[in-house]
């Protein structure tokens, strides 16, 4: 539920519909030579009002998450790891659990500043 609420929150801030009036519309001119008698059909597709800081912040919203789960995931197995500190085995997976979280944290702060120096540029 929680899940559907955020979707539904992040697609209402990327896609500000503002009802049926709202939506893209299309022209039929392909069987007619003047483009007067052209037949206009609505799409069904709504118009996007989204701009390049709406995108950012939805970015920055998704990139952040991602390093909130990285970071959870590098405190849970520094903690296994002190528990396992016995048993060699366990420490060596745990040890290239930590360093995958560690490389996926990078990734997304690095993912966040990109895609911030890039919108900012826009």
């Amino acid at each position: 539920m929680h899940l559907y609420l955020l979707a539904t929150s992040i697609n209402r801030a990327l896609f500000a519909v503002t009802g049926g009036a709202n939506v893209n519309t299309g022209t039929d001119c392909v069987n007619t030579a003047d483009p007067s008698t052209c037949a206009t059909y609505n799409t069904g597709l709504p118009k996007v009002d989204a701009n390049s800081g709406t995108l950012n912040t939805a970015l920055s919203i998704f990139f952040g998450a991602l390093a909130a789960i990285a970071v959870l995931m590098i405190i849970i197995t520094a903690l296994r790891m002190i528990v396992n500190a016995g048993e060699p085995e366990n420490v060596k997976r745990l040890r290239r659990t930590l360093t995958y979280a560690a490389v996926g944290l990078i990734l997304a702060l690095t993912a966040d500043a990109i895609v911030g120096f890039v919108l900012g540029k826009l």
